[in-house]
């Protein structure tokens, strides 16, 4: 006899019964199809097909330390947060002739779709579906698969968080099939830490401590710098064919407060690929010098000197500096001297983000003349829009023009 008010017992909700996580998962799907016009392909998937797709998606698990290495809580957490920021940030183009930007987690059905007509479906079937969802699978093949995206994004957190002359965190990655569980592909961040490779140079007759350039990648470890000994000519008289490029902390922190307009973390990227450009070094009054870009300006020079078999990086030059073959020529042309160049905040990358050059065609004409006429650019290169003129452009044009004299400082005030 049955009970009249016994209770329906209760369905467990997991993953696989989920209807409404998986509802909002195919959802990303049928919008990506949306945007590459093939809408009816999604209409011809079956309930089966979209549990399929479902069970395909990749699941993230959380960073852990590599086994035997003790990795701080915090820095555990600062890569986590840094890879789920990149991961939900809508920063890619897709597809690339729009200006409709997603992220990464929203192309991620595009893996699943690709692995559910590799391997739940017969060869008619995938020749079917293939033809219909054409639109979608070409898009990606120009664009890229949001894993490449994805590894792209890691290896720039770990240019961004990482220095050369302290301990550097690398990831290294898997990707796991389970069916024993909640189905589908699994990801995991393993997180190695390399020790900064140091050394002792002697320099100016003095002992000092020198770093060698490296930055982890992700899945290979340390990329260590060496620098060709094409590059340097004549200067070069031993055997090696690669010598590593070393620096000093002092070096690294003139870079960064000379580029303090730059966020540090991007400044970072543009290191990397500016020391990944053997076009950009050159030997000048017998230094060797790299030069910097952020995106096609050119902001000044890393200074080396060749000691011993190493290439050792002293300081950092903005491109208005002397030393540098940009800010002798700007000597050359305006008379002004060492103490002149940083009298005016020409030295200062502030100078060219704080104030509108546009406005003073004589100063705008000599920097052209000199080969720095980029920064001019930074504003815009930045986004920035924090003109202040905080000194009189005009005062310095009336300097130039007699001669370096001396100036009181109250031609500085603004008119």
């Amino acid at each position: 006899m049955s009970r009249k008010n016994s209770k329906k017992r209760k369905k467990i909700s997991t993953p696989e019964n989920n209807g409404t996580a998986r509802k909002i998962y195919l959802g990303r799907l049928y919008e990506l199809t949306k945007l590459t016009g093939c809408t009816e392909a999604f209409r011809l998937l079956t309930k089966q097909d979209q549990i399929d797709i479902y069970f395909c998606r990749v699941h993230y698990r959380k960073p852990r330390a590599s086994e035997g290495n003790e990795i701080p809580t915090s820095i555990i957490k600062r890569l986590d947060n840094a890879c789920h920021f990149f991961l939900n940030a809508r920063l890619c183009k897709f597809p690339l002739s729009t200006s409709e930007l997603l992220s990464v987690n929203e192309l991620m059905p595009l893996v699943a779709l690709s692995d559910f007509l590799e391997y739940y479906v017969t060869p008619k079937r995938k020749q079917e579906l293939t033809q219909a969802f054409a639109p979608l699978l070409e898009t990606q093949e120009t664009f890229g698969t949001p894993i490449q995206n994805m590894y792209f994004y890691y290896n720039y957190i770990q240019l961004m968080l990482n220095r050369c002359d302290k301990t550097m965190y690398g990831f290294n990655t898997t990707f796991k099939s389970r069916r024993e569980t909640t189905k589908g592909l699994y990801h995991e961040l393993i997180i190695q830490n390399y020790p900064a490779r140091s050394s002792q140079a002697w320099l100016n007759g003095k002992k000092r401590t020198v770093f060698q350039l490296g930055w982890p990648r992700v899945n290979e470890n340390m990329s260590w710098q060496y620098l060709p000994v094409s590059c340097l000519g004549d200067l070069y008289k031993g055997t090696k064919k690669h010598l590593p490029i070393c620096i000093q902390s002092h070096a690294l922190k003139r870079f960064y407060d000379r580029v303090s307009i730059i966020d540090s973390r991007i400044a970072n990227i543009h290191l990397d690929i500016s020391f990944g450009r053997n076009d950009l070094f050159s030997i000048y009054q017998n230094n060797i010098l790299l030069a910097y870009y952020y995106n096609s300006i050119k902001i000044g020079y890393f200074l080396a000197n060749l000691v011993g078999n190493r290439v050792i990086i002293r300081t950092f030059l903005l491109v208005t500096h002397h030393y540098t073959p940009e800010g002798n020529k700007l000597e050359e042309l305006s008379g002004l001297a060492k103490e002149d160049i940083s009298y005016w905040k020409i030295d200062d990358l502030n100078t060219f983000l704080k104030n509108n050059l546009d406005d003073h065609p004589k100063i705008k004409a000599l920097f052209e003349a000199a080969g720095i006429a980029s920064l001019l650019e930074i504003r815009n290169v930045l986004n920035r829009d924090e003109t202040t003129n905080s000194f009189n452009m005009h005062a310095l044009v009336e300097y130039i023009n007699r001669g370096n004299e001396h100036i009181n400082n109250e031609v500085l005030e603004e008119q």
